[in-house]
C-alpha cells in the first residue's frame, strides 16, 4: 500500500483556502472522501451543490514560473467526471504565491501530456501520466 504524506499542516492549509472560496463565493463546502478525486463539493446556502474542487497549496510556487500548472491526469480525468455525473463545474484552484486562483476544467480541453511527478521523496508511484494546464486558464478567486 502506498504510503500518506498528507500531514495535518496540509489538511489545515487547505482549510484554510476553502474558507476563503466560501467567502468569496458566497457558499458552503462539504469534504470529500479520503483519498477521493474531489477535495470538495461546493453548495450554496439553502440550495443545489454548485461545484466540485480539487484544491493544491502551493504558496512558494509563482504564477510565472512556468506556462502551465501539472497535475495527475488521472486526478483531473476522475475529478471531470464527476463534475459531469453531477453537473456542476470541476474547479482547479490553486494557492500560488502571489494569489489564490481557479480553473474550470471542461469536458474536451486537451491538454498538453507526459510522463511525470515529483522525485523528491524517491516513491516511484509520484510518477504517474500527468497534464499540463496553461496558466493562461486560471482566474483570480
Amino acid at each position: 500500500m502506498r504510503p500518506l504524506y498528507e500531514t495535518q499542516a496540509d489538511r489545515d492549509g487547505e482549510r484554510e483556502i476553502v474558507l476563503q472560496l466560501c467567502n468569496a463565493w458566497d457558499c458552503m463546502a462539504e469534504k470529500g472522501r479520503e483519498l477521493g478525486f474531489v477535495d470538495y463539493y461546493l453548495y450554496k446556502p439553502k440550495t443545489n451543490l454548485i461545484a466540485v474542487v480539487e484544491i493544491k497549496n502551493r504558496k512558494t510556487l509563482s504564477l510565472n514560473k512556468f506556462p502551465a500548472y501539472m497535475i495527475s491526469k488521472k486526478k483531473i480525468t476522475n475529478g471531470l467526471s464527476i463534475g459531469n455525473e453531477l453537473a456542476v463545474p470541476y474547479l482547479l484552484v490553486v494557492n500560488f504565491a502571489e494569489s489564490l486562483m481557479f480553473a474550470e476544467i471542461k469536458k474536451g480541453y486537451k491538454f498538453k501530456e507526459a510522463i511525470g511527478g515529483r522525485k523528491d521523496r524517491n516513491d516511484p508511484s509520484d510518477i504517474e501520466e500527468v497534464v499540463f494546464i496553461p496558466i493562461s486558464l486560471f482566474r483570480p478567486i
